[in-house]
């Protein structure tokens, strides 16, 4: 990649920032103490003693009692071990950077194998020169764009407080640098910072990065032929970072995302290729049957030519390659299709068999494994659908619509929903989201509290119902014993298989009862799924 933009200061030994609580030693080294020379504590030596060119040595004093309670050792960030360190690298590649890596794998392994110990023990780095890393500097910005992936990392596999740590590290260093030089990877990082704020929430950070990010691709990368600044451009046009996300309607929301990621994608703009003057239409088109199939019309068009170019673009990102990532990716670019298709139904009211079933769609797409590792851009879909179904069971609670009832999808099938069943689903893709994106608790907490509670009420009712019918079956005491302890099943005789059928029902009610996201469902989900 181009690195002729970088401006960079004197050359100096790779020692962590001056300034950073986590790199100075909580003494003063030996030679300053018997000087009686202010000591600058850097780790692993002191200004005075580099300078001198003389060991630097870090040393408790021998004295002891309530005094040596001064020299504490500082806290430490949390150490990622070996085994971590890969599935940082494996994290980043298959799922953070979306397909857009904006660096090579070999690079960031070379990096990770000889420097990435030394730097995060504060020892002095002996540096030169190699095919990898070209400067001293460039070594320093590698670290923080290591940082920025190992707090997404954190972020995603739901350690909250250690993504937090390690941003905030990342973030003090990355200051230093942005007055200094214009590196690729400083901006790299700035992209990767904005990506976490958007989980946690704080979106005047993630304009600010954004805004960073977009500058450096207006000045540096205009007619790049390297394709990871290529990939920074990409990266952007599909991060999602506005904050209304979740009510913009649809066709606002494509028409300022769509058109720039087609545009980077393959390179031509998408009002070239529609009938003119198509997306200003749409911008101003009411909403009606017609336009709806209109707006799915070049929906479609533009996630098939993407997808298409995407693919070819995977076969010159060897680093991305796997069937995991394949399988990620059609997950997310479903998430975001069925989003924008329910947030332009919601406003047609004769379609609602449509919309029902998208919505199925998102909540069947949460049960994939790799659900647990999407970004915040899928929040919005996941959101949207479990709105609809929480009014869905809150109109069964009230009597004005059936649960169980035929839903006929676009296909011609007929499927009877226990939609109370589909809400667990939303439950349980809205707790995972919420356990790694602070910004769920914001928007969604209110909403889960109140799917918590439907569901509380519905399996209530349900046991209430059973244990109605066993006592006009003349069976309270099983239902008392059911009641207040574990069934002894095997002391039932074998003439009465029909009671103990009931009382593992029974039981297995009790069970959701007290866990509302169990994934034992009603539905076979996967014949929802295209």
């Amino acid at each position: 990649m181009s690195n002729n933009n970088t401006a960079v200061p004197p050359s100096s030994p790779v020692v962590e920032d001056g300034d950073d609580e986590l790199n100075l030693s909580s003494i003063s080294c030996e030679s300053c103490r018997r000087a009686h020379k202010r000591c600058d504590r850097l780790l692993p030596s002191c200004s005075k003693c580099l300078s001198k060119k003389i060991e630097c040595n870090y040393v408790e004093p021998k004295k002891r009692g309530k005094a040596s309670e001064a020299y504490k050792k500082n806290k430490k960030l949390k150490q990622e071990k070996p085994q971590e360190v890969g599935q940082i690298v494996d994290y980043y590649f298959t799922f953070v950077s979306a397909g857009h890596p904006v660096i090579s794998k070999a690079i960031l392994e070379y990096f990770i194998v000889e420097y990435l110990s030394q730097l995060e023990n504060g020892e002095n780095v002996e540096f030169s020169p190699n095919e990898f890393i070209h400067t001293r500097e460039e070594l320093n910005y590698l670290h923080l764009f290591f940082l920025s992936i190992k707090s997404i990392y954190y972020q995603f596999t739901f350690e909250q407080q250690s993504a937090s740590e390690v941003m905030k590290l990342c973030e003090k260093r990355l200051g230093k640098y942005l007055t200094q030089s214009f590196h690729f990877y400083i901006y790299g990082t700035c992209q990767l910072i904005a990506i976490y704020y958007s989980g946690v929430g704080d979106f005047a950070k993630v304009t600010f990065y954004d805004a960073l990010v977009n500058f450096y691709i207006h000045h540096y990368v205009k007619n790049t032929a390297d394709q990871f600044e290529k990939n920074l451009e990409r990266r952007a046009a599909f991060f999602c970072q506005y904050t209304g996300e979740l009510e913009t309607d649809a066709v606002s929301s494509f028409i300022e995302r769509v058109p720039k990621i087609f545009e980077v994608s393959v390179d031509q703009k998408l009002e070239n290729l529609l009938v003119p003057g198509a997306l200003e239409y749409l911008r101003v088109a009411p909403v009606t049957l017609q336009n709806y199939e209109f707006f799915k019309q070049v929906l479609d068009f533009v996630f098939k030519v993407v997808e298409q170019f995407r693919t070819e673009l995977c076969k010159k990102m060897p680093d991305c390659i796997s069937d995991r990532y394949i399988k990620y990716s059609e997950m997310c670019r479903n998430l975001i299709y069925f989003g924008f298709q329910m947030r332009y139904l919601v406003k047609l009211p004769s379609l609602s068999n449509d919309l029902e079933e998208v919505a199925l769609k998102i909540s069947c797409l949460t049960e994939s494994e790799y659900f647990k590792c999407c970004s915040a851009e899928m929040i919005g879909s996941v959101r949207s659908a479990a709105e609809l179904h929480l009014d869905i069971c809150k109109q069964i609670e009230n009597g004005i619509r059936e649960n169980n009832s035929p839903l006929v999808t676009s296909t011609g099938k007929v499927l009877n929903i226990d939609y109370f069943s589909i809400l667990e689903m939303d439950l349980k893709a809205l707790t995972c989201l919420e356990r790694k994106f602070k910004r769920v608790s914001t928007t969604c907490g209110e909403m889960i509290k109140q799917i918590n509670i439907t569901l509380q009420n519905h399996y209530s009712k349900q046991a209430n119902v059973l244990s109605s019918t066993a006592q006009a079956l003349s069976l309270p005491a099983l239902v008392v014993s059911h009641r207040n302890t574990t069934p002894q099943l095997n002391a039932i005789t074998e003439g009465d298989d029909k009671w103990i059928s009931l009382l593992k029902y029974l039981e297995a009610i009790k069970q959701r009862i007290g866990n509302q996201t169990d994934e034992d469902t009603f539905l076979d989900f996967e014949q929802l799924l295209r």
